[in-house]
């Protein structure tokens, strides 16, 4: 009896030990707070596909202009382009000018019934009207002179001469020229061209736009 229970008794201990290390190494119950971290879940950034813009189609490049017909005394019936603006002060002695903007480029075209050179005649044949622009070019510097191109063309019906490239003495603006001859009781006339601002004007465009105006010319 005596060697018994202190096994019984060494038993118990032995086994409440063994209980209690258990019941302390079990997992706790409670997960304890949960992190946003943890469960956040990361967003995925979209990207954005750029606006559609809408682009207007270029225009044509096509000139279009409307062109007026309008009579300035007993020497000009031209026609010009719709808005461009018209200088008739000196219309009594034959004299006008047209200004305005062509294909983003301004212009001044002027009218005029100049005064013929000595020994030239409005009476005479085609060869007075050589005579005359001749001496306009001679009165050039020798290297404006060489510039020049001179051109037979037909201006309202009768023969003119379309003198290209000449500097104008008083200005020394590079000039395009329409001489035009007799024309039944209207004398001699002139047209010419000058660009307005322009550093290097397109002397291609100054010329179609003369021709152009001597077309519309009666």
């Amino acid at each position: 009896m005596d060697r018994v229970f202190p096994r019984l008794l060494a038993f118990s201990l032995a086994t409440m030990l063994v209980l209690t290390a258990c019941a302390s190494s079990s997992p706790s119950s409670s997960t304890g707070p949960i992190t946003a971290a943890a469960t956040a879940t990361p967003a995925v950034e979209q990207a954005q596909s750029p606006a559609t813009v809408s682009t207007p189609k270029a225009e044509s490049s096509e000139l279009t202009v409307q062109w007026i017909r309008q009579q300035f005394g007993d020497a000009w019936d031209i026609e010009y382009p719709q808005g461009w603006t018209i200088n008739d002060a000196g219309v009594y002695a034959g004299s006008l000018s047209a200004a305005g903007t062509y294909n983003a480029q301004r212009y001044v075209v002027s009218f005029d019934v100049p005064i013929l050179p000595p020994g030239i005649s409005p009476s005479g044949d085609i060869a007075m009207l050589d005579a005359w622009v001749a001496s306009e070019i001679a009165a050039l510097p020798q290297e404006q002179q060489k510039a020049v191109a001179v051109e037979e063309t037909v201006v309202a019906g009768v023969p003119a001469r379309r003198v290209l490239n000449m500097t104008d003495p008083a200005t020394g603006e590079v000039t395009h020229r329409l001489y035009i001859w007799r024309s039944g009781s209207v004398n001699p006339r002139l047209i010419v061209i000058r660009p307005i601002d322009q550093e290097t004007p397109d002397r291609k465009e100054m010329q179609e736009l003369l021709d152009r105006f001597g077309v519309g010319v009666r």
